[in-house]
Formats: structure tokens, sequence, C-alpha cells
């Protein structure tokens, strides 16, 4: 095969056609790794690994941008992926090159929802329920329930149990006291937990 003509656009990447009728769009950088120039007979395998190396390329800017826009999970990052037609293996080394950098972190994503989520006035019932929501995976949503600080949760317990107590003003003290457990059980809290509340 031979490369037999380059033609630069706007956005700094090349249309190169490769014997007379085959056109494929390369980067700069690519152009420049392979050497791809006119009159350069190459093979099949460099030209495909030029491809790939092309897409991971584009894709990964596309994905970097995307993460960075709003904190993304690696489960949401991979579903973004999946709109393209991009390979498993392709797929993977762009999701690689995102941790590398630290642009998908599940581990902080999560701790940091979790703590959002407590400060909220959710239990830990209906937190597991929201991280699942958003495809963490479940060793990730185990350790981030364990690692709950307890006397902030307890604390925000209280807030809103309080809060909630004190809204109703017609009830009488055993509907007020129903009420606001119902309230807690609706917010991921368990029984356990609401039973020792004192307002």
């Amino acid at each position: 095969m031979i490369v037999t003509k380059l033609i630069k656009d706007k956005k700094d990447n090349y249309k190169v056609i490769i014997d007379n009728n085959n056109e494929y769009i390369f980067s700069s950088d690519i152009i420049v790794e392979y050497r791809l120039v006119e009159g350069k007979e190459i093979t099949e395998a460099i030209l495909n690994d030029a491809k790939l190396k092309n897409n991971i390329s584009i894709y990964y800017n596309k994905a970097l941008n995307y993460a960075l826009t709003y904190n993304r999970t690696k489960s949401q990052m991979i579903d973004y992926l999946l709109k393209f037609d991009l390979s498993n293996n392709e797929i993977s080394i762009i999701i690689d090159k995102l941790i590398k950098v630290k642009a998908v972190n599940d581990y902080d994503l999560i701790m940091n929802y979790t703590l959002c989520l407590v400060n909220k006035g959710y239990g830990k019932l209906m937190i597991e329920k929201k991280l699942y929501e958003h495809k963490f995976e479940k060793k990730d949503i185990k350790l981030a329930i364990e690692n709950i600080d307890y006397d902030n949760y307890r604390k925000k317990l209280d807030e809103i149990s309080r809060k909630k107590y004190e809204s109703f003003t017609k009830e009488s003290e055993y509907e007020k006291v129903v009420k606001v457990k119902k309230y807690l059980l609706s917010r991921g809290y368990s029984y356990e937990e609401i039973s020792n509340i004192i307002f």
C-alpha cells in the first residue's frame, strides 16, 4: 500500500489517501508518528495500528471533555463510549488513560457523593440505593457505607428528626412520633436507627 496524497484540514487533521482510493482521517500526531508522507509504502499492520491509535486519541479527548464537565463514574464513561463504534479493547485503553490522569476516580467520587447524601439527611438504606443507581461497583458501595462518619450521620438524623417533629403543630404527641418515624423510614433510615430518637 502506498500513501498517495495528504490533504490538511482546518482542525489540524489530515485526509490520507492510500492507493488513490481509500481515505482515512488522521491527527497530525499520528501523521508524524507513522511518517505518513506521500509516496511512503506501508503495510496493513501499520495502517491498522495507526487507525487504532488515532481512534483512541480522538475518543479519549471526547471522553476527557465529557468526564470533566461533570464528575462521571467509570460505568457512566463506559456507557458513553459504547455509543461510538469502538472495540472493547479501545474502550478499555481509554478508560485506563482516564483513570491514570484521575479524570475518572470512582473512589473519590463515591466518598464525596456519600458524604453529600449524609449531609442531605438520607439514611444508609437510601444512600446505598442511590449509589447503586449511579452504577458504582458493589465493593466501592460497601466501602463507602462502612466509612460513613457515625457522629456526623447521627447528628444529621437528630437534626431532621427534630425539624420534622416541630413541623407538626396540631397532632398529638403519639401522632407526631409516628409521622416522624414514617418520614425517617422513607429517607432510608432503619428501624434500629430511629428506635431511640429523643425529640
